[in-house]
């Protein structure tokens, strides 16, 4: 039997060597589909490991993982679940989730190998692995539970297991397609339930709307009377999704924003310590580090905290610890102010910040904005003199806010689409603003609503600047910390 190769050393793009973390990632691979799971007073983030091996993913991806208590200081535990060889159905150990049981945790996961289908035999499978009472080691169980009738063979995944409370039975969403009907809308989350994790009846599927490829990573939690599943998708804009119902029967409707992040933030799930409930996604690198090329699958973990409106939504917002890991900041200058009124009714105004801009720092702001502001926003790794630079770009007529090159570039340097978000706004209503850049990555924070992450490779300007474009805002109580 050939032995999957786990990991060998690569270069870094962050430090990952430091005790703190901004946005975490491995030290050596990259990780994606982080797997939360509360336990121990701590966070356990299961997670797949990627170490981009020339021979793709037939040398396999194992599941690690590491533990926090603030998505600041991490400890790392190490492997978990070991791939299989290149004949063995999990050669790939794909997403899943964690439950315990009785003490013991349980693993459900995905066994992928791609070379089953010239096999005649299905690529995908639902597995699952035990652990001892510590919960350093995971044993596989024997078998491997197939997609039944009325679904296609080769997606059968991203099992996600919890109890629920109303029949005491245990219940599995899955990732899968239904066997007929619209080729790239048969995307189905299945439905199985089970009185002991062993024995599995499938049910009518939880959700089948016909709208997507399929829906990926699934993830269902209950806060008050309304039930969530939360899925991400490929089809549309590639992004983690959500709907509501106040039934596991439906119907499930799609709220007005059913988003979370942007294309930068995929197959997030959740987890939550009993007083607040958390997503954990990843935001991707690019192929080469050039912004105008493709996401890699993979790259570094985002966190952000859910929180539930008065109408049964969900927003997002900046989690209390990561915000005091990096402490007051100080006021920052711009032309030495630190309150900055930008007018300029037919053209473009701008601001920069007193020298040059450091590679990792928090910025925390409020603006406000007359009526009829065209656009308004903030300016990163801005080169003064080409006139280059990033563009968080707020457009308050259509409600949206998004991630370009500002001014947009003539010849397509940079690939942004989906890395935009809805973002209601009212004049001379104050928006507050904390922005979080480490190196390459970036996530900024609207009005404790909404969420923001990108990645930046191809600018290299040292400013930070405001910017308002035929209208008029004001950037007030602006604070930034490079003290994380």
């Amino acid at each position: 039997m050939h032995s999957a190769t786990i990991m060998k050393p690569q270069s870094l793009e962050e430090d990952s060597s430091a005790m703190k973390h901004v946005f975490y990632k491995p030290q050596v691979g990259w990780a994606g589909d982080f797997i939360p799971f509360y336990r121990d007073g701590a966070f356990q983030l299961f997670y797949l490991r990627d170490i981009r091996s020339p021979h793709g993913h037939f040398d396999g991806i194992p599941w690690f993982r590491v533990s926090t208590r603030d998505f600041v200081d991490f400890e790392d535990h190490g492997l978990m679940i070991a791939p299989g060889g290149y004949d063995e159905q999990d050669l790939c150990v794909y997403t899943g989730s964690a439950i315990e049981k009785d003490g013991r945790v349980y693993i459900f996961y995905t066994g992928h190998n791609p070379r089953m289908r010239s096999k005649g035999r299905p690529e995908q499978g639902v597995m699952v692995a035990v652990s001892g009472d510590d919960m350093k080691t995971f044993e596989k169980q024997s078998g491997c539970m197939f997609s039944p009738e009325g679904y296609e063979d080769h997606d059968w995944r991203d099992p996600f297991v919890w109890l629920e409370d109303g029949d005491g039975l245990y219940h599995m969403a899955l990732a899968a397609r239904a066997d007929r009907g619209p080729a790239t809308r048969r995307g189905v989350t299945a439905h199985l339930t089970s009185p002991d994790l062993v024995h599995w009846t499938t049910q009518p599927p939880l959700w089948a709307p016909e709208s997507y490829y399929t829906h990926e990573c699934p993830d269902v939690f209950k806060i008050g009377e309304w039930y969530y599943l939360l899925f991400s998708e490929f089809t549309d804009s590639c992004r983690t999704r959500y709907v509501m119902s106040r039934s596991l029967q439906g119907p499930w409707v799609s709220p007005a924003d059913d988003v979370f992040d942007t294309r930068a933030f995929y197959a997030a799930k959740t987890a939550t310590d009993g007083k607040a409930r958390y997503l954990f996604g990843w935001n991707p690198t690019r192929v080469d580090g050039d912004d105008a090329k493709d996401f890699h699958w993979g790259g570094n973990l985002v966190v952000h905290e859910l929180f539930q409106r008065e109408d049964g939504s969900l927003g997002v917002r900046e989690p209390d610890s990561i915000r005091a890991a990096w402490g007051g900041g100080e006021p920052a200058r711009f032309g030495g102010k630190n309150s900055v009124s930008l007018a300029c009714p037919d053209r473009m105004a701008t601001a920069f910040l007193d020298g040059p801009c450091p590679q990792r720092f928090r910025l925390e702001l409020d603006v406000t904005f007359a009526d009829r502001t065209r656009m308004f926003g903030l300016m990163l790794r801005a080169d003064q003199y080409a006139d280059t630079a990033y563009g968080f770009k707020f457009y308050p007529a259509s409600s949206r806010l998004a991630f370009d090159a500002l001014p947009e570039p003539t010849w397509n340097s940079l690939k942004t689409r989906g890395l935009d978000r809805l973002l209601p706004m009212k004049p001379d209503a104050p928006i507050h603003l904390s922005l979080i850049v480490d190196g390459t990555m970036a996530t900024l924070y609207a009005d404790g609503q909404a969420a923001l992450t990108t990645r930046m490779y191809n600018y290299k300007g040292q400013s930070l600047g405001l910017f308002a474009q035929h209208g008029a805002a004001r950037f007030e109580n602006i604070r930034i910390s490079t003290d994380f």
